[in-house]
């Protein structure tokens, strides 16, 4: 599946590789990663939550399940917040959300 949508009626996986530590250069392979799924309105898809976990290497993957209540040709932003120790990061990815076809 491209990673570029967000799939409607279907899980869609999404992808976080190599995450560093911007000081010591290092893969981060212990961090706490979630995601919440709004529209470009900034209204909270609630059935649009991702958790992720750790693949190794600084990679992390997240499932946006099929569950999520989202429209075929409609924007979203996905905002992911990453946690390590005290450090927070917080940013958006924005896809539109797609049929899936074989």
């Amino acid at each position: 599946m491209n990673e570029e949508a967000f799939y409607v009626g279907t899980d869609t996986i999404i992808a976080i590789s190599n995450l560093r530590d911007s000081v010591t250069d290092e893969l981060i392979n212990d961090a706490t990663i979630a995601g919440k799924l709004y529209t470009i309105a900034s209204v909270e898809i609630v059935s649009g939550a991702v958790v992720f976990s750790a693949a190794g290497s600084g990679a992390y993957n997240g499932l946006l399940p099929d569950t999520a209540l989202i429209t075929a040709g409609t924007e979203y932003y996905l905002e992911v917040t990453v946690e390590k120790d005290a450090l927070k990061l917080t940013f958006r990815m924005k896809r539109t959300a797609k049929l899936y076809i074989e």
